[in-house]
């Protein structure tokens, strides 16, 4: 049984995505000064002191070249005035360093961003977050960004921009009309009759 995109979004709701995710904003948002708050992210540590997920795999030797480079730019970073300006400092300061990608540049702007207080407005897209936005809206070969109000009323009425790139890229292969047939779903999307009649939070 195909689900629709509304029942997958409350899936993404039910389980623990959302939480993870403020989680890790909480954390950063605390963070006792900026220039703690910039190296843990550009080392990419949790609260538990070790490596997030996605950069679990980058050579140590990358990420202390980039906490060297984004401390050279503070001045810069704390003189962003939103996200977008926040993400392209970092582009620009991590731009030489081998083994840093663009998930990398976005999850540091993200967690810089909690504590400057600068969130995403907009979806900004990499990765499978990019191919997840394929199959549900138009998005151009060069395209940076979507805007809110060009996504489903789904995504836009229950997430927030940050939690609609998660959700983009965790469940990609089961949106759009070309989803693939995966022997294994995400444990949320498992238990269908619950989703459907599961009511989702306002």
């Amino acid at each position: 049984m195909k689900l629709t995109l509304a029942q997958i979004v409350k899936a993404f709701i039910r389980d623990c995505y959302r939480k993870s995710a403020q989680k890790e904003l909480r954390w950063f948002k605390e963070q006792p000064s900026f220039a703690e708050a910039l190296e843990n992210a550009a080392l990419a540590k949790n609260c538990c002191g070790k490596r997030f997920a996605h950069q679990r795999r980058m050579q140590e030797k990358a990420l202390k070249e980039a906490k060297d480079g984004l401390q050279k730019k503070t001045h810069q970073l704390k003189k962003s005035k939103n996200f977008d300006e926040l993400l392209v400092c970092i582009e620009q300061a991590i731009k030489p360093i081998y083994g840093l990608n663009e998930v990398y540049c976005y999850d540091t702007a993200f967690r810089l961003g909690a504590y400057l207080g600068h969130l995403p407005t907009k979806v900004y897209l990499h990765a499978g977050t990019r191919i997840g936005a394929k199959k549900i809206v138009d998005v151009g070969p060069k395209a940076r960004a979507v805007e809110i109000r060009n996504l489903p009323s789904e995504l836009t009425k229950h997430l927030k921009p940050y939690e609609i790139e998660d959700f983009l890229c965790i469940f990609k292969d089961h949106l759009g009309k070309g989803r693939k047939r995966s022997k294994k779903l995400p444990s949320c999307l498992r238990c269908t009759t619950k989703l459907i009649h599961h009511k989702i939070p306002e």
